[in-house]
């Protein structure tokens, strides 16, 4: 309920990621499942998420910046 629009956008990659590295599993595609996670902490989470999550917690509101 107290996650930001950066906080839903991750979970939702993060939620592609996974169907889509159980996919290449359930077809032995061991290389392609192991792309699918290199990409989202790459480009996803490291990349995009972070850098989002930076201006948050170096913002003057105390709020954004306390655990959830």
């Amino acid at each position: 309920a107290t996650l930001t629009i950066t906080d839903k956008w991750i979970v939702s990659r993060l939620h592609g990621a996974m169907a889509a590295t159980t996919e290449a599993l359930t077809r032995y595609e061991f290389g392609e499942a192991a792309r699918v996670g290199y990409d989202f902490f790459w480009n996803a989470f490291a990349d995009w998420y972070i850098e989002a999550a930076k201006v948050r917690l170096q913002g003057d509101d105390e709020a954004a910046k306390a655990p959830a």
